[in-house]
């Protein structure tokens, strides 16, 4: 098998989709963390900065940099949970569901342009591949976990 070719190929895709979705994104005055955030936020109103974190598999710190930033273009406002004050929960403003819209608007045709000449049963294939992938990924993942036995076998 040629898992260099595989491995080649896989890494120039992941490389084109960042470069084309940050370059469409910060068309859109957004920098690497802020899609994702619009996206759960518009989805799912008043997270905090933990839930956030937890849903874009990021730490938490990372998202308060991102929040921060898009609190001071008007894209996110903060409000206290009234029945804790210790919570923070994030909801977008007027202008972050306008920005969601284009960026929605944009990741959707940067899909359609991604998958163009492909048919249903290529793509169903290429997620069966892809879901392959992923699992073993994490069975790799659970082997290299700190004090794990396969950890040592495997090194």
């Amino acid at each position: 098998m040629n898992y260099e070719m595989a491995d080649r190929a896989l890494k120039e895709f992941l490389c084109a989709h960042r470069l084309t979705t940050q370059q469409y994104f910060r068309g859109c005055g957004l920098f690497n963390g802020h899609p994702p955030i619009l996206f759960h936020l518009y989805e799912q109103p008043g997270l905090t900065v933990k839930e956030l974190a937890t849903a874009m598999l990021v730490s938490p710190a990372s998202v308060c940099t991102s929040l921060k930033r898009m609190e001071s273009v008007g894209l996110v406002r903060r409000e206290t949970d009234e029945n804790d004050r210790r919570v923070v929960r994030f909801y977008l403003t007027e202008e972050g569901h306008e920005t969601h819209k284009r960026c929605f608007e944009g990741h959707r045709y940067l899909q359609l342009r991604q998958f163009s000449g492909m048919t249903d049963e290529e793509l169903q294939e290429l997620k069966r591949l892809l879901d392959k992938m992923s699992s073993n990924l994490s069975e790799v993942s659970a082997e290299l976990a700190p004090g794990s036995e396969e950890t040592e076998e495997a090194l």
